[in-house]
């Protein structure tokens, strides 16, 4: 190592002195021994240099950064070289937990990941303080910097580059994004809403009724969640089964290529813009600049895309003011932004919503009692109010309801989490996470390790045993503020208020008109399917049968609100613009 000084001159001159000699005494063993043991003394020594450097060799990268003194995480980078370990393909949300408590119920730890060195974090105020990092020009305090993992190379052509989740840039562009976004999903968006969304399940639930053949719930859910997307999400006005189809069909067709990674990394750009895929993403978005025109020409119409159309970032609807004055121009979404922002909504709404719904169904399928009391709270519900639902109703009057979903999203939320990439190494609770390393934030752990929660068998994260609705509905069985369905801090999910009408809707109107029994092949095992949020891979099949019709003379419960409101009006001293019927008087 010739740094230039005298000292280091002399040494490099004695060296090269003395090489021939030590030269011959490295060969002179070779001279002298066996071609085999010569053969054999490599082996050894290549072996040797694999057991000491092998975490480098098959696990590159993940060595921690020099220029920090803090250690790394515990845990283990193990698994098939260049990958890590391939079980965790089985099962997200399990690998994690099992890795966890190996390490006494860690919730942050190293591992090798998708030919990555990894740390994953868990619980929210952990995990709120990794994604406050992600924003380049509005970083929080302290080392280190985070990014979304690079998009494939062909997404942009299949999902845009103008939504939400394209902003890394500042963090206040994001949350007034954020907000323009909101204001269509906001709570007075979704009650005006919900005559939209009870209609699509009144649809679908007469469906499966009409059917004389057993259903798969998750081919039904994902039709549902489609019918409340050209209903609700983009405001179609689609009149007739054919056209309902083609919608559908393209919806499927732009998701497959979405699915699709080896088509998304791979494909030439040529063939993406010819495939099924892109097409039917050019048809969709054909529909929504048309809807878009439609409504600067006409004003709102409740949808969610009007809602983002007609928000400002002052929070005011430009509805009553010219829509086409400049000032407001960069207070509003663009429209690339707006139809963007629609197909994010399409496609976490089929999967998230949709995948929840069929795990509710399997879950009460396994637990009748839930069930049961699921239907008893709605039978009260229809007799006190009638069938019509509002989002009053279902948020304030309907605590089963709301802590069946709860119960669902708890025990399984989105497989894995989210996942970020270090760009600049950073300190975590006094631990480092080098620069080009891959984070994992755990929201299924994070459930897992709710103290309030936890057994030590598992069985509280059981989809059969572990379902229990009724810890929501007291105080000290309620999961803590641990319970994160729908993400952390400024990444939190936007859309929640739509996604848990829908929910809601279709779970309470269900249980007001029909009956089910699941029909297994394999009761003793059952297969679970990896995706956005795990699945039965059956897709859950059920019998679906019609309740019991009233008998005759008694009271429907939608004319007893009628009798009550008339009742109210006389209370009150109000005139009533219908009129009883004798038989109704007498009913009084």
């Amino acid at each position: 190592n010739d740094d230039g000084s005298t000292e280091s001159s002399i040494r490099l001159r004695n060296f090269t002195s003395v090489r021939p000699l030590l030269a011959g005494a490295v060969a002179l063993p070779f001279a002298v021994v066996p071609r085999k043991l010569t053969y054999l003394a490599l082996a050894l020594l290549a072996t040797s240099v694999l057991v000491s450097r092998r975490r480098s060799i098959f696990y590159p990268g993940s060595s921690p950064d020099p220029d920090f003194s803090e250690s790394l995480p515990p845990g283990t980078i193990d698994g098939c070289p260049f990958l890590g370990p391939v079980s965790m393909f089985s099962g997200f949300n399990k690998f994690f937990l099992e890795r966890s408590e190996i390490l006494g119920k860690s919730t942050f730890f190293k591992l090798y990941s998708f030919g990555m060195p990894s740390v994953m974090v868990a619980g929210s105020k952990r995990i709120k303080a990794l994604l406050d990092r992600e924003f380049k020009s509005s970083p929080a305090p302290g080392a280190g910097r985070v990014s979304k993992p690079p998009p494939l190379s062909n997404s942009g052509l299949l999902f845009g580059e103008n939504s939400l989740m394209s902003i890394t840039d500042s963090k206040e562009e994001y949350k007034k994004t954020s907000r323009l976004i909101g204001a269509s999903m906001s709570p007075k968006s979704v009650s005006e809403a919900m005559p939209a969304l009870q209609m699509a399940a009144e649809d679908s639930v007469k469906k499966m009724i009409d059917s004389d053949k057993n259903v798969k719930m998750v081919d039904v859910f994902h039709r549902f969640t489609l019918d409340v997307a050209w209903r609700q999400i983009i405001g179609l006005n689609l009149k007739s089964e054919d056209k309902i189809e083609e919608f559908v069909l393209a919806v499927q067709n732009w998701m497959g290529g979405v699915a699709d990674y080896l088509f998304l990394f791979c494909a030439p750009r040529f063939i993406v813009k010819s495939s099924k895929a892109y097409q039917a993403k050019l048809y969709l978005t054909t529909m929504m600049q048309k809807k878009i025109d439609d409504l600067e020409e006409n004003g709102p119409d409740g949808s969610t895309l009007s809602g983002m159309f007609f928000a400002t970032e002052d929070g005011e609807s430009i509805v009553h003011n010219n829509i086409l004055s400049d000032s407001d121009q960069h207070k509003r979404l663009t429209r690339d932004q707006i139809i963007d922002n629609v197909f994010v909504l399409i496609l976490a709404g089929s999967e998230t919503s949709s995948n929840t719904l069929t795990n509710i169904m399997y879950m009460m399928g396994k637990n009748r009692s839930v069930w049961e009391a699921l239907v008893a709270e709605q039978n009260k519900i229809v007799a006190i109010h009638g069938s019509k639902l509002t989002k009053e109703i279902i948020d304030e009057e309907c605590p089963y309801l709301a802590a069946v979903i709860k119960e669902a999203m708890r025990i399984l939320p989105v497989s894995g989490g989210g996942a970020r990439t270090v760009d600049q190494t950073m300190i975590l609770d006094g631990k480092q996470i080098p620069k080009k390393w891959f984070v994992w934030y755990g929201i299924g752990l994070t459930h897992a390790l709710d103290p309030v929660t936890w057994r030590e068998d598992g069985s509280h994260m059981d989809p059969v045993k572990g379902f229990q609705p009724e810890r929501w509905l007291k105080e000290q069985t309620k999961p803590t503020t641990e319970y994160m369905p729908f993400g952390a801090g400024v990444r939190f999910c936007p859309g929640y208020n739509l996604a848990l009408a829908e929910m809601k809707i279709y779970l309470a109107v269900m249980a007001r008109t029909a009956d089910f029994t699941l029909v297994e092949k394999n009761k003793q095992q059952l297969k679970w399917k990896e995706g956005i949020i795990m699945t039965p891979a059956d897709g859950v099949m059920v019998k679906v049968t019609p309740v019991k019709q009233e008998k005759e003379g008694v009271l429907s419960p939608d004319h007893l609100a009628d009798i009550e409101e008339a009742v109210n009006f006389a209370i009150e001293g109000k005139e009533r613009n219908t009129k009883l019927t004798k038989n109704d008087r007498v009913l009084l």
